[in-house]
């Protein structure tokens, strides 16, 4: 089971290994939940997977006690996770059987080319993947089982291990710049919500507007040199590629919608605080021009 409002690569992780992904819907805060997951639940159910989708965590207490009662395998991916934290201080990659996260150029920790890490306390596990990351291979010559050509190369990690020393700094700004969002763009759009005491770091900041002005909208932006997207405008059960799993539009009523109504404005690090001002003034002037 996993969300239908992620990258692709959430569900062709499950399609790789064999099995058959079941999409559920979202809550208002566009993450899975219990209910949402126990609706999709049968008796072919093996594992749940919690998209940390913009950096906010999942409820992943419940999530992960939901999958322990139920003797089901959770999975988080943090892709856009990493540095979150819940209000316990524990970190997003620090629940499931195993994490993955991501380090592709745009993420909040972005190398040069491409990457990624995951994160397990399965010994096991850990050598199975340390196997299957270079070619199912135990040495030079010898082969024990059909894996993959998914090593990080040397140059990379040597940047991703430079940059990690400065991630919580990022965040911090990333924090700093949703939060002067959320102070300051205009009531009349759905901003998402910070929640009390846990660290959520905004690899995106994804407000929502109604769906009859919604590409209007991201056309004025653009007018003012606003670039925006849309994370995703396709969910993953209507995409092609799902058409043999059965799903027809209306079963996800809430991921769909969210589809239909939801803007990414833009929010890196680097942004300066003339920017992020000239943003705020002109999402507010022109949601004040729309609706």
């Amino acid at each position: 089971i996993c969300p239908a409002n992620s990258f692709i690569a959430s569900a062709w992780s499950i399609i790789d290994t064999g099995a058959k992904p079941v999409f559920c819907d979202v809550e208002n805060d566009l993450l899975l939940s219990v209910e949402t997951v126990d609706k999709c639940k049968n008796k072919r159910t093996k594992a749940v997977m919690a998209v940390h989708l913009t950096g906010k965590l999942c409820d992943n207490e419940r999530l992960r006690d939901y999958c322990n009662e139920h003797d089901l395998l959770f999975i988080e991916d943090a892709s856009q996770a990493i540095g979150a934290k819940n209000s316990m201080g524990q970190s997003a990659g620090s629940f499931g059987v195993a994490s993955s996260f991501s380090m592709h150029p745009i993420k909040n920790l972005g190398l040069y080319g491409d990457g990624g890490v995951i994160t397990t306390n399965s010994q096991e596990l850990a050598i199975q993947m340390k196997i299957l990351r270079n070619h199912g291979l135990i040495n030079r010559d010898e082969c024990i089982t059909w894996g993959f050509n998914s090593r990080l190369d040397e140059l990379q990690a040597a940047y991703a291990l430079i940059k990690l020393k400065y991630i919580d700094e990022w965040n911090k700004k990333y924090i700093a710049i949703a939060t002067k969002y959320n102070e300051n763009l205009s009531n009349k759009i759905i901003k998402p919500e910070i929640k009390k005491n846990s660290i959520d770091v905004f690899h995106n900041y994804i407000v929502r507007v109604p769906i009859d002005i919604r590409d209007k909208m991201i056309s004025l932006l653009l007018s003012k040199g606003i670039e925006t997207k849309i994370h995703y405008p396709i969910p993953l059960h209507l995409q092609k590629c799902s058409s043999n799993l059965g799903y027809k539009i209306g079963d996800l009523r809430n991921a769909e919608n969210f589809a239909k109504s939801m803007i990414s404005i833009p929010i890196y690090h680097t942004l300066r605080s003339s920017e992020i001002d000239y943003i705020i003034a002109s999402v507010n002037e022109i949601s004040n021009l729309l609706f």
